[in-house]
């Protein structure tokens, strides 16, 4: 969807919110398996801070090689890490527990 509005808008900054969507929910549902819903759900938001705080190099202002929400939109290896942690989240997603009803 991301890729569509980046084509029929020409905002190539589209591509970079759908790579970071994807490599968010692929998160979330890893964290998701591994250490419960209730964790799952803060695990995207302290990426995303911790990305911020820590995720350049200095005082040049180059990202890490493993910040993957802060490379630009034609990085490909950060395409590949979101495309890859989203496909570890499906395979992961039916594995996790679900919510029991309380009765």
């Amino acid at each position: 969807m991301a890729y569509a509005v980046a084509v029929l808008l020409d905002a190539p900054t589209a591509n970079t919110v759908g790579r970071n969507t994807a490599f968010l929910v692929g998160l979330m549902l890893c964290t998701r398996r591994i250490a419960g819903h209730q964790v799952a759900a803060i695990a995207p938001i302290a990426w995303v801070i911790t990305m911020m705080l820590i995720g350049n190099t200095g005082g040049n202002g180059q990202p890490h090689p493993w910040t993957v929400i802060l490379m630009p939109p034609d990085h490909v290896p950060a395409a590949l890490a979101a495309t890859a942690m989203l496909a570890l989240g499906t395979v992961a997603a039916p594995a996790a527990p679900l919510l029991r009803d309380a009765t």
